[in-house]
């Protein structure tokens, strides 16, 4: 089941309450940290001890991917 986008956007990273990138239908991105969280049936895992670090590699992949991402939501996130 995807992440209603929505949803998505009213969803915070729990450690610095910035904006998240949906990547596909399994993946919450937080760029500014380089965590992301997985989405489970459509729930997204929002506990940070569940988030992933993501390499050089993984984060470009992911903003990449990411659905209608852009650099002012991540400058959004720095407040």
């Amino acid at each position: 089941m995807p992440l209603a986008p929505a949803l998505a956007q009213l969803l915070a990273d729990p450690a610095d309450h910035g904006p998240l990138a949906i990547v596909g239908d399994t993946i919450l991105y937080n760029p500014r940290l380089r965590q992301a969280y997985p989405v489970v049936d459509g729930i997204p895992q929002l506990i940070a001890g569940k988030a992933t670090p993501a390499s050089d590699a993984d984060h470009d992949r992911y903003l990449a991917a990411a659905a209608g991402w852009t650099a002012t939501q991540e400058a959004r996130g720095r407040r």
